[in-house]
C-alpha cells in the first residue's frame, strides 16, 4: 500500500514537471529513445539515415541510457527523464525500442506520435502484459501506475505472423501493430 502510494506521487510529481514543457511548441523533429543500450542500435542508425535523407531539414535527437544499477547512476538517470522531456515536448514523432517512462506516463501535446520498436526479431520471451505477475514480469499494480507500454500510435514487429502475439504483449489493438 505504502509503495503504491509512494510510486502514484512520483507519477504525478513527474506529470507536473512535465507541464512547463508543454509550453514549448513542437519542431519538425523525431526523438529515439532506448533503455536497451547506451549507444543506438542498428534499427534507429538505419531509420535515422532514411528519415535524413528524406527530409534533410528534419531534426533527429537520439536518447540512448541504461538505468545504472548504483543509486548514483539512478539518481543522475532520474535528472535525464527531464531531458527527454523537453525533446517529447518539441518533437513531431519518438521512436522507442522498450518501455519509455516519459513516453507513456506523460500527457502529450496531440501532435506527438509514438512509435514503438519491438527491439527483437521474434518473440522469444514473454514480456509486458504477458509477463504481468510472474517472476520475469511487472506486476500488474506496477504496470497500472507507469501506464506501462500506453499511448503508442503504432508498434512495430519483424512479421506479420507475430502481430497477434505482440498486440497481446503490449494489451494493444492488432490494428495498431
Amino acid at each position: 500500500m505504502l509503495k503504491r502510494l509512494i510510486l502514484t506521487a512520483m507519477r504525478q510529481a513527474l506529470r507536473l514537471c512535465y507541464l512547463p514543457f508543454l509550453l514549448l511548441r513542437p519542431k519538425e523533429k523525431v526523438v529515439f529513445i532506448s533503455r536497451q543500450a547506451n549507444v543506438p542500435g542498428m534499427d534507429f542508425v538505419l531509420l535515422a539515415q532514411e528519415l535524413r535523407r528524406r527530409q534533410p531539414r528534419l531534426q533527429i535527437v537520439t536518447l540512448c541510457r541504461m538505468i545504472p544499477p548504483n543509486l548514483f547512476g539512478r539518481v543522475r538517470y532520474g535528472l535525464h527523464l527531464f531531458t527527454q522531456m523537453a525533446h517529447l515536448a518539441t518533437a513531431k514523432a519518438a521512436v522507442l525500442d522498450g518501455y519509455c517512462l516519459t513516453a507513456c506516463m506523460l500527457r502529450h501535446h496531440r501532435q506527438l506520435k509514438i512509435y514503438q520498436l519491438w527491439h527483437a526479431l521474434g518473440l522469444l520471451k514473454t514480456f509486458g502484459y504477458t509477463a504481468l505477475d510472474s517472476p520475469e514480469g511487472p506486476s500488474s499494480q506496477n504496470a497500472r501506475i507507469f501506464c506501462m507500454h500506453r499511448g503508442y500510435h503504432r508498434i512495430f514487429c519483424s512479421a506479420p505472423g507475430l502481430i497477434d502475439a505482440i498486440a497481446r504483449c503490449y494489451d494493444a489493438p492488432p490494428e495498431r501493430v
